[in-house]
Order: C-alpha cells, then sequence, then structure tokens
C-alpha cells in the first residue's frame, strides 16, 4: 500500500481500525476485535491490527505488537462510554 494512514477507535465494545490510502483518499480496509479496555487496550488494538491485516495486507507482515505502527500515519479516538482508562498528558485549561 502506498501512503497510508491507520484510524483507530477504541469503544466499550469494540476496538475498530481502517486503513485509508492518503493517495486515493479511499478507505481500503477495516476491521474490529473486542475492546480490552479492563486489562490493556492494546491487546484489543492489535487483534484489530491483525484481523486488518489478515483481510486487506495492509502491513509488510502481520502485526504481533504495536511497533508495526512507528511508519504509518496513526490517529485515534474513543466512542467508550466509561470504563476505558487513559492518561492525559499537556491538558490545559483552555482546551475542552
Amino acid at each position: 500500500m502506498g501512503s497510508c494512514a491507520i484510524l483507530i477507535d477504541f469503544g466499550s465494545t469494540f476496538t475498530k481500525v481502517s486503513a485509508v490510502n492518503l493517495e486515493s483518499a479511499r478507505v481500503t480496509g477495516a476491521a474490529q476485535a473486542p475492546s480490552t479496555v479492563l486489562t490493556d487496550v492494546r491487546q484489543g488494538l492489535v487483534r484489530a491490527l491483525a484481523a486488518l491485516h489478515e483481510r486487506h495486507r495492509v502491513f509488510g507482515r502481520p502485526p504481533d505488537d504495536l511497533p508495526i505502527l512507528e511508519d504509518q500515519i496513526v490517529l485515534a479516538s474513543s466512542s467508550a462510554a466509561g470504563g476505558l482508562r487513559v492518561a492525559v498528558i499537556g491538558h490545559v485549561p483552555g482546551l475542552t
């Protein structure tokens, strides 16, 4: 795949990932895996990335850990309605 962005949504039930080809501005694949908000959200993310690769061959190799994202543009969001534990770094009062 050419220039690619990986979009991630951490939800309460599912972690969803999509791959977007930035050259054609098209979604080239999407997948999901059960979220692992009670243990470590990275586990569900790696499973979702593996499902994305299995269906759409997005990465050069099957992902087994997060370093697979080091050379990717990654945007993440959370639609989890409680239960997701995160740390906020760099939050300022004027930012909501």
